[in-house]
């Protein structure tokens, strides 16, 4: 599902450069739970970033799906994600002038009908949402936002969820309902890229990877 083949990002500036990735190979079977563990400013967001077609890498290969995804153009770049990829992120990132429902069908504002509506209302409906369906994000507890998001991740039936620290804000009890919803995703087939420097996460991965100040220390698999 993902392979990269030495890939690096180095970013260049008044201090001299900084290499956020160093010569990172990984690959990611299709059906696996991956956790990228790693400290603050380690790299892991970056390598998400970049898996996910959002930062270009300075060098090397990135692969999702047997696609090259910086060999695509801009636009097939956005078709591929919208398809393939859900995001999930630490802040959310939910539009505060639309309320839940329309939240989650962001992802299917140039093609929206009545199934994907179908489908928004049917997924807040499994993540416990359906009675904030009109409200906005305000509104909701940090807890009921990340399950928003993750709603909005799933609208498009993806392939492949890339989950960037999204228990990072959350108490231990909503914490654990994201991962289960995560979980819940890879036991029906989806792959999950999951990075975080927190430990609970590791409970449900099949193979957890340390990234320490950009290069890949080790892979551990249960």
């Amino acid at each position: 599902m993902i392979r990269l083949e030495n890939v690096s990002k180095v970013y260049s500036g008044k201090m001299g450069e900084v290499r956020a990735l160093d010569e990172v190979s990984l690959g990611v079977e299709r059906g696996e739970f991956v956790v990228v563990r790693g400290a603050s400013g380690s790299g892991k967001s970056t390598l998400l970033l970049t898996i996910g077609g959002l930062i270009r890498p300075t060098r090397g290969s990135v692969l999702v799906n047997g696609r090259e995804l910086y060999g695509l153009s801009w636009g097939e770049q956005a078709r591929f994600r919208a398809e393939k990829i859900g995001f999930v992120f630490q802040m959310f990132h939910l539009l505060p002038y639309l309320n839940v429902l329309d939240n989650v069908l962001v992802p299917a504002m140039t093609g929206m009908g009545q199934d994907k509506r179908d489908r928004a209302r049917d997924l807040l409906e499994k993540l416990q949402m359906s009675q904030r369906a009109q409200h906005k994000p305000s509104q909701l507890s940090t807890g009921e936002r990340q399950r928003v998001a993750i709603a909005r991740a799933l609208l498009n039936e993806p392939e492949l969820i890339l989950a960037d620290e999204p228990t990072g804000n959350l108490d231990p009890d909503n914490a654990a309902r994201v991962l289960g919803y995560l979980s819940d995703f890879h036991k029906e087939g989806g792959t999950v890229l999951l990075v975080t420097h927190e430990e609970r996460a590791r409970e449900y991965a099949q193979r957890v990877v340390l990234l320490d100040a950009g290069r890949l220390t080790v892979a551990q698999r249960d």
